[in-house]
């Protein structure tokens, strides 16, 4: 049985190191793959704004809807709240490390990759 993903996040990072003990990080492998088998490489996409471009990333408010859509939240605020918190945990990040996220157009990449799952899914910063 599937937890849903706000209850597998594991407790935050070890102070300045920004890392995770190994069960910590074992959690979010299994999270990240519970995402890649939900569809979510199927956001992730290389895109353009004006002239530059952005490998690999995804859009803020498709992420939400998508979180909706496969019951992981039932409203843009509790998908906002996930995805804040996956962001906290420096899971996601926008692609320019400069704002928090945002149920708008912005681009975002996930920072934890595991090849073995895809590697569309490689970030690119």
């Amino acid at each position: 049985e599937q937890r849903p993903m706000s209850q597998i996040l594991p407790g935050p990072p070890v102070a300045e190191t920004c890392s995770f003990e190994p069960e910590e990080q074992q959690k979010i492998d299994d999270l990240v793959q519970q995402l890649y088998n939900k569809g979510l490489v199927n956001l992730i996409k290389d895109r353009r704004d004006f002239f530059k471009s952005h490998k690999k990333c995804f859009i803020g408010k498709e992420f939400i809807v998508w979180l909706q859509k496969i019951n992981e939240a039932t409203s843009d605020d509790e998908a906002i709240a996930i995805a804040l918190k996956l962001q906290d945990y420096d899971i996601i990040h926008h692609v320019n490390d400069h704002k928090s996220f945002a149920n708008d157009s912005s681009y975002y990449r996930f920072r934890v990759c595991l090849k073995h799952i895809t590697p569309r899914c490689r970030t690119v910063d």
